[in-house]
């Protein structure tokens, strides 16, 4: 159940090509993805990348992905 559900607006949108990657979670919900979203920050020394590039770090560092990737993502619903 979604708490404060009728406070904001749930939308979800299935990504096309290169950035439909079910594989990569890129959430923070849990401990395990604040870790990995720092793991990867560290690499980007500004904030001019895009979400391309963090696919292809992820690629090119592929053990990062076990950090959360027993973390189950939570479905976006109206309940």
């Amino acid at each position: 159940m979604h708490q404060n559900k009728d406070m904001f607006n749930l939308e979800s949108y299935e990504a096309k090509g290169k950035l439909n990657r079910p594989d990569i979670r890129i959430t923070i919900d849990t401990k395990e993805d604040l870790e990995l979203i720092r793991k990867i920050a560290k690499n980007f020394n500004n904030l001019d990348f895009f979400t391309e590039n963090i696919i292809d770090f992820l690629d090119q560092n592929p053990k990062l992905l076990k950090i959360n990737k027993n973390i189950k993502q939570k479905k976006l619903g109206k309940e």
